[in-house]
């Protein structure tokens, strides 16, 4: 690989918001161990094993790149600066309230049974997938592949992927997914922080279960 290849998915967080990261991630662990050895339903078990190994495994190419950020193979991205932070909270907010009220509820009938547990299990998994689509796989396979675009389609495909496996082998859901995360990972380059979409995928989660909720309790 000669030279080192500038994507325009990089850029350098401040001191505070690496701290909130780093805060955020350990919630989200804590939040995943907790779900992983107290609840008894096993569909919600596996799941939530399978996403404390997904955010375990993305931690340690953050931490890679935290501590080596010169080198050629793995790149992270995150809140950027505070400004920039902030502005993509509340764009992420209001895009998250956007995409609930045009589309429907079904993708999260799963978690119904679950109640409580179900509900909690939805919230962390937004991080979690954030986390490992967009903060870590589209910019680490477009240094990998010097190729922008390269990056942003496979964490595009990637996460579609994901959910139709996680919802029933689904065309549909699989293809609403492509185009939910198709939209963060541009508001998180336009806007230049992650917290567009950890926002907009938290609340979004947030709207679905919270209604459930209130019929379940």
């Amino acid at each position: 690989m000669s030279g080192r290849f500038e994507s325009i998915f990089e850029r350098e967080d401040t001191g505070i918001m690496q701290r909130i990261e780093i805060a955020t991630v350990f919630i989200v662990v804590v939040g995943l161990l907790w779900l992983s050895v107290t609840i008894t339903e096993f569909v919600l078990w596996r799941s939530a094993v399978i996403l404390l190994l997904m955010a375990i495994f993305a931690s340690i190419f953050w931490v890679v790149d935290l501590v080596a950020p010169k080198n050629i193979y793995t790149e992270s991205i995150g809140f950027g600066k505070p400004m920039n932070a902030l502005i993509g909270a509340i764009l992420g907010f209001g895009f998250a309230c956007l995409f609930f009220f045009i589309g429907n509820i079904n993708s999260f009938s799963l978690i119904v049974p679950f109640a409580v547990a179900g509900a909690i299990f939805a919230l962390l998994a937004s991080f979690v997938e954030e986390m490992v689509f967009r903060s870590i796989l589209t910019p680490t396979s477009a240094r990998l592949f010097q190729n922008d675009w390269m990056g942003a389609i496979i964490g595009i495909v990637a996460f579609g992927l994901f959910h139709f496996t996680v919802y029933g082998a689904s065309w549909e859901l699989m293809i609403v997914a492509m185009i939910f995360g198709t939209v963060l990972l541009i508001g998180n380059t336009v806007i230049e922080s992650t917290s567009f979409g950890y926002v907009a995928h938290f609340f979004y989660n947030f709207f679905v279960v919270f209604p459930l909720l209130l019929v379940i309790m």
